[in-house]
C-alpha cells in the first residue's frame, strides 16, 4: 500500500493489487502491547497476554484478567485472542466481574467489533481481516460511503468493514431513503 498526493496532502491510496482508491483521509491503526512482564513465571501467558478461560479466570487462584492484558477464547475465530479495543475491554470486564461474584453465566462469546470516530468520520469492523478483500461502495456519486468484506481461503466471510460515511453523507442517505 502506498499513499499518493502532492505537497503533503493525500489524494489516494494505491493498493498492492494496483487499484487506486481516492482518499481525503487515511486512518492507520497502531498496535499496542500490554505489559505482562510482572506476571512472567507466575501465571500462564499466551500471545502476549494472560491466558484465561471463557470466564476470564487465569491459571493462578483468584486471578482474573480482562481487557488488553487478557488472551481469551474467541469462539467465532476458533482460537484464543488478545483483542485490544474498548469493546473487548468492556465485555471481558463484565464477564470477569460476574465470575468473581460467582454469578452464573455462559462462556464469553461475542463477535469482535472495532470502531473509531475521528472528526465526522466513523467506521466499524466486525470479525477479522484476511489477505482476501472485496471492496464495495467506492462510487463517488453516493458520497464517501464504502466498505469491504474479508474472506478466508475457503471462501467463508471472516470480517466486514462498514459505514465509512461522514455525518453529512449519513444525513443525505437517510433523506434519500425517506424521500
Amino acid at each position: 500500500m502506498e499513499f499518493c498526493g502532492e505537497h503533503g496532502i493525500i489524494s489516494s491510496v494505491c493498493l498492492s493489487d494496483g487499484q487506486k482508491v481516492p482518499a481525503d483521509l487515511v486512518i492507520i491503526g497502531c498496535e499496542t502491547q500490554a505489559n505482562t512482564d510482572i506476571f512472567e513465571g507466575k501465571v500462564a501467558l499466551d500471545k502476549g497476554g494472560i491466558k484465561v478461560d471463557a470466564k476470564m479466570k487465569a491459571s493462578a487462584d483468584g486471578l482474573f484478567a480482562c481487557g488488553d492484558v487478557a488472551t481469551f477464547p474467541v469462539r467465532c475465530y476458533g482460537e484464543r485472542c488478545k483483542l485490544e479495543h474498548v469493546r473487548a475491554a468492556r465485555v471481558t470486564a463484565m464477564q470477569a466481574a460476574r465470575s468473581m461474584l460467582d454469578i452464573e453465566q455462559k462462556d464469553i462469546d461475542f463477535i469482535p467489533v472495532y470502531y473509531w470516530r475521528i472528526f465526522d468520520f466513523s467506521c466499524e469492523i466486525y470479525g477479522r481481516s484476511t489477505e482476501h478483500v472485496h471492496y464495495f461502495g467506492l462510487d463517488t456519486e453516493i458520497g464517501s460511503t464504502f466498505g469491504c468484506v474479508w474472506v478466508t481461503n475457503s471462501r467463508e466471510v471472516s470480517g466486514v468493514l462498514i459505514d465509512g460515511a461522514s455525518l453529512e453523507d449519513k444525513k443525505r442517505k437517510k433523506y434519500r431513503l425517506r424521500g
